[in-house]
């Protein structure tokens, strides 16, 4: 059994509301013997195993130093295994890592002792670019065009499954990475809360979360009357309550079709081409 699950929520696969749901939920949890151990950083995920690598702004503020971090947990984790309880831990920010080797080894050595088992949700590349450049735009920080986006990211390849499995799975072993399908049609059946505790505990759980929403999407053509706003000189405070009525509208049609529209053939067959090899 693995006494620690680690979750490295890659961005845009519900990370944010499987972490608030898993807040939420702790009682539960503690009933199906799982324990999401409260954060140090104030936040529903555990930012600061990640944080400890690479945010020293956040360490010195906290005042915290990384043994201090690694102790609390192993602390943790050592009274669950007493209890017969497994540790549940999540992070999008440790998903992060996947691009440094030499943290991830430090990683390892911390909690190699709890056999521990590494899960992520993973979701089309091209569905992924999507999702994150219309959360841009309805948050106000994108101006371009999905076509200057997506060929200017430099996050092309992180939005690649092999890129974390690889990475993670040299260190952790590929036995103890467990890779998720990020599906919304299956979700509007069954909440990613309960579909990630039936697949990784093998637990069945009430599921009150159907309705819980993780990424609201949004039409084309609500992309481009939001990027026109973000573009104009109209403040942000007057901007802000008609995104909030745009948001109101039906979600979007298929990504098929938000890419079709802006991109032409030949664009989105490269972007195709990029992604399947």
């Amino acid at each position: 059994m693995n006494k620690l699950v680690i979750h490295i929520g890659l961005r845009k696969t519900g990370s944010s509301a499987l972490q608030e749901i898993f807040a939420k939920s702790r009682k539960d949890l503690a009933g199906l013997g799982i324990d999401y151990p409260e954060t140090l950083c104030g936040f529903p995920a555990h930012q600061e195993l990640a944080w400890m690598f690479y945010r020293n702004d956040w360490m010195k503020e906290a005042g915290k130093t990384r043994a201090e971090i690694v102790e609390h947990y192993r602390t943790i984790i050592e009274k669950n295994i007493a209890r017969d309880v497994q540790t549940l831990v999540s992070s999008e920010d440790l998903s992060l890592l996947s691009l440094n080797a030499a943290a991830l080894r430090d990683l390892w050595r911390v909690f190699h002792d709890y056999n521990p088992r590494v899960v992520f949700y993973h979701r089309s590349p091209l569905d992924y670019h999507v999702s994150n450049f219309v959360h841009g735009v309805m948050a106000g920080r994108e101006k371009r065009s999905f076509r200057e986006y997506v060929f200017q990211a430099r996050n092309l390849s992180f939005a690649t499954r092999f890129i974390h499995a690889d990475t993670w799975g040299s260190i952790f072993g590929s036995d103890n990475v467990q890779i998720l399908k990020y599906d919304m049609d299956r979700f509007a059946k069954k909440s990613i809360f309960a579909d990630f505790i039936e697949s990784v505990f093998n637990k069945s759980v009430e599921d009150n979360y159907i309705e819980y929403r993780s990424n609201i999407g949004a039409s084309y053509d609500t992309v481009e009357y939001c990027l026109a706003l973000n573009r104009s000189d109209i403040s942000d405070e007057e901007i802000a309550p008609i995104k909030n009525k745009l948001r109101r509208l039906p979600l979007p049609k298929p990504e098929q079709d938000f890419l079709e529209k802006s991109l032409t053939p030949t664009e989105l067959q490269i972007l195709k081409e990029i992604y399947s090899a």
